[in-house]
Order: structure tokens, then sequence, then C-alpha cells
């Protein structure tokens, strides 16, 4: 298998994708980071603060309110939303509680200008100082609720890095994918390459075949004949044969003897 990929590329296709899986999963942990909060606490502490300062001012005109003939349930009433819108702005959820408290403050304006007494235009002034603000994050809770109960701006964010999140997944897939295809044609290329080897060493291995080619064409040229020896040349082949005996070496003469040595006389 010319064509599969080497173990090299194997490899790098491997670190690609577990690269691609750690994207993935840091955009998990930013996106479940930021969806943590929804972004609207800042917005609901200005509710709050409105609700609670206008509730401190109506506390503390309380007696001359009744005096002045302010039925006491108004004033409990108007008391009673103001805790409500306070305590609404702690826990407060875009679906349930949004039209509620906006009734709320709608009646707050109302309430204010029925009450009798001295009092009656600084409740009025105070709730109109605090309405420009009040109107500005209704509209802002309005907006959150179109958009998954988060900040505008937080789901913006929240958003685009669930694009990012879902475009890393995808990325890490792929590249799986590819990586899954490259191994097994890997493992495929060596496997075969193992059994080719274990071929070629058993053919080596294996006695040569009879050339079938050469049997052939002698079989259709008849059966082989096998001459027997011939027994008369077979008998004179085993007589001994005379061998001719080896002419004698003239012997070669002496060489004579050295004379004796002269001895001189005293």
């Amino acid at each position: 298998m010319s064509s599969a990929p080497s173990r090299f590329e194997v490899e790098h296709l491997h670190r690609l994708m577990m690269q691609a899986s750690a994207d993935a999963s840091q955009f998990d942990k930013r996106l479940l980071e930021e969806q943590k909060s929804d972004g609207l606490s800042g917005e609901l502490r200005h509710w709050h603060d409105a609700a609670d300062a206008i509730f401190g001012a109506v506390e503390r005109v309380k007696t001359d309110l009744l005096r002045d003939g302010t039925p006491k349930d108004q004033i409990e009433r108007i008391g009673d939303r103001l805790k409500e819108l306070k305590e609404r702005a702690k826990r407060f959820d875009v679906e349930s509680d949004l039209d509620n408290c906006v009734q709320h403050w709608k009646s707050l304006g109302l309430e204010f200008a029925q009450v009798s007494g001295k009092n009656r235009d600084a409740l009025v002034k105070l709730l109109e100082s605090r309405r420009q603000n009040v109107d500005r994050v209704t509209g802002v809770l309005s907006q959150a609720r179109k958009t998954g109960g988060m900040l505008p701006e937080k789901h913006r964010k929240v958003r685009d890095l669930q694009e990012q999140r879902d475009r890393a997944r995808e990325k890490y897939e792929r590249l799986r994918q590819k990586y899954l295809e490259a191994e097994r044609d890997h493992q495929a290329a060596e496997r075969q390459k193992q059994l080719q080897a274990q071929s070629q060493e058993h053919q080596e291995k294996k006695a040569p075949l009879p050339n079938l080619a050469a049997l052939s064409a002698q079989a259709k040229k008849g059966p082989i004949l096998v001459r027997l020896p011939d027994p008369k040349a077979a008998a004179q082949a085993k007589l001994p044969q005379t061998q001719a005996k080896p002419a004698v070496l003239a012997a070669k003469p002496l060489p004579p003897a050295p004379p004796k040595p002269v001895v001189a006389k005293p």
C-alpha cells in the first residue's frame, strides 16, 4: 500500500487532533464561566437603590401622612410595593418578575399623586428623580428577556463563545476522523508488509519446483531406455593385467677412499 500514510504523518494528525480537543475544552470553560452570571445584577442594583431610598422617605413621613389624612391602607400598600421591588431585585427572574415590577413602578406614581398633606410634593419629586434611571433599567431588562435572560452585551459574548466552541468541536471531529482513517491505513499497510515478508521467507525455504515443461517435452519423445552392461566386456575387465617390471638401475661406482695422512717422525 504505497499510498498509506507513514508513522510520522499519523502522529502529526494525532497531535493536531489533541490540540483541537484542548482548544474546544478551553472554549467550554470560558463559556461556562461567562454563563455563571446574566450580567443583570448591576442594572438591578439601580432598581433596588431607588426602591430603598423611596421606602425610607415614606417611613420617615408616615406619621405626617396619616395625620394629614392619607389612608393607612394606602401607605401600607406603598410600603409593600417598595419592599417587593427591593426583594425581587435581589433574586430577579426576567421572565416571571419583569412585568410585576414594572407594574409596581407605574402604580407608585399614581399612589404618590393621591397622598394628602405637605409631604406629597416631596415624595412625588423623589420618585420623579429616580424615574429616568428606573425606566432605563426597565428597557435593559426588557431586552434581556429577548436575549435568553441575559444582558444584551453578555448575550453577544456568550453567543460568540458558543460559536467558537462549536467550530473547535467540528475541527476536532474532522481531525479525529482523519487520524482514525490514517491509523487504520497505516496498520493495514504494516500487516501487508509482514505478510509479504513471511511469504518471501517461506518461498525461499521450499524445495525447488520441477521443470514441468522439460518433463513434458521428454515424455513426448518416448520412454527413456537404459542399456544393461555386456557380460563379456565385464569379464574381460576383471582379468588382471601384467604389469611391466621396473628396470634395474645400474649401480653407480663408489668414489675412491681418501689417502691416509702422513705422520712425520720426530
